[in-house]
């Protein structure tokens, strides 16, 4: 009887990883599904001491207001890591990270800025700091 039990016991446990397993890939396999329709800006970094992440985060606190109006939520990733919402709000899942780097592919080194649309269809990319003016030139208008 206590090998049936051992022997239902892995499988429960088996069964209970998969499960586990599946539903975690299921929720990556969307991580922008929290934005409902609003705009974003992507900034990938890969290393945690990026200068160029430091001059865009500081350029676009200087449009905050602007990008509140227009419902705009900032994303930041380093290192692949978990995404983090810098301005706005947006909740995501865990390996959110690893996702949005297979997603839009950022460039190989330093930082890459992708704007998106309500949709989270890539409007433009940069591979290095952009101005506000260009990003509020693309970004779409509240509605």
């Amino acid at each position: 009887m206590s090998a049936l039990r051992t022997v239902f016991a892995r499988t429960l446990w088996a069964a209970l990883l998969v499960l586990a397993v599946a539903g975690s890939q299921a929720q990556v396999r969307d991580p922008l599904s929290s934005l409902a329709g609003r705009p974003a800006i992507l900034l990938f970094a890969k290393t945690r001491s990026d200068a160029s992440m430091d001059r865009q985060l500081a350029l676009l606190s200087e449009i905050r207001v602007e990008l509140s109006q227009r419902k705009a939520v900032v994303i930041a990733v380093v290192l692949r890591r978990d995404a983090m919402t810098v301005m706005g709000y947006a909740s995501f899942p865990a390996g959110s990270g690893n996702a949005l780097f297979e997603t839009f592919k950022p460039g190989g080194e330093g930082l890459t800025v992708v704007l998106l649309d309500g949709k989270q269809a890539e409007l433009k990319r940069w591979e290095q700091t952009v101005t506000t003016d260009e990003l509020l030139s693309l970004l779409p208008a509240a509605q």
